[in-house]
């Protein structure tokens, strides 16, 4: 695994002239993904709090408080469950936060609604920088295993 890691990242250095590190993600990640599930759990998980996101800021913005509480609540939703799928990111989620988040939202504190949101948010982007290029590497593209580069 951390040949093939090293290989996709020599490759990438090689062709942008960049140091360039990649972490490989947990392996209980490995069980949402091809060949060991065909589901994609946790791929549509990650869209719907994608689209919850997008719903809740889209509809306070057009002051429908009762829909945006229901994609903050399908927010918290999919971003507590990535904890159970994978342990192994529980301890990055700020889950008072997204709780705090949900109560902003049914009291329709903007201000509340901002801090909470932007704190949700930084612990996904912090999951994505040191995941997202390795996860996708490993689960969306075939194996490099079988292609010997010549020295």
């Amino acid at each position: 695994m951390k040949k093939y890691l090293t290989a996709i990242a020599l490759c990438v250095s090689i062709s942008y002239s960049a140091d360039v590190t990649l972490k490989e993600p947990p392996r209980t990640l490995s069980k949402y993904y091809p060949p060991n599930s065909n589901k994609m759990e946790f791929l549509n998980s990650m869209y719907a709090m994608s689209t919850a996101f997008t719903g809740m800021f889209t509809n306070i913005q057009e002051n429908d408080w009762k829909n945006a509480e229901k994609w903050a609540n399908i927010l918290r939703e999919n971003y507590l469950n990535i904890g159970k799928m994978v342990p192994e990111f529980d301890k990055g989620l700020k889950k008072n936060e997204v709780n705090a988040l949900v109560e902003a939202v049914k009291s329709k504190d903007m201000e509340k609604v901002k801090f909470n949101a932007d704190a949700v948010g930084k612990s996904c982007m912090q999951c994505h920088q040191n995941y997202k290029v390795s996860t996708k590497i490993l689960y969306h593209y075939p194996s490099f295993e079988v292609i010997n580069i010549e020295d």
